[in-house]
């Protein structure tokens, strides 16, 4: 009795040894101001569904396309914080991205 409950649970660990659904491996990766995000302290970010990653950050909104960073602000000229300082950012069901800005609005 006791060799054929240990050969089930042998029979199980092999089983369940080979059946492995996914790399056990996860890699991360952070980014910063030295890889072109504008500001250090981000609010908000997004997925949209082409992969881009956007950041909402205190100097404006970072769009990551997995190698750079492409930074978007409220106006040329004039740029203080009050109006870059992104404080969330939303997809809607028709995948569009709304951005709220600090004080000003959306």
């Amino acid at each position: 009795m006791r060799r054929v409950k240990f050969q089930i649970i042998l029979f199980l660990g092999a089983i369940s040894l080979s059946i492995c659904a996914q790399d056990n491996y996860i890699r991360f990766h952070s980014i910063s101001l030295e890889d072109g995000l504008s500001h250090s302290l981000v609010l908000s970010f997004l997925e949209d569904d082409l992969g881009f990653l956007w950041f909402g950050t205190q100097d404006g909104l970072n769009r990551y396309d997995g190698y750079e960073f492409k930074v978007y602000h409220a106006g040329k000229s004039n740029r203080t914080p009050s109006k870059n300082w992104i404080t969330d950012i939303y997809k809607d069901h028709s995948n569009q991205i709304w951005i709220f800005y600090l004080g000003n609005g959306l």
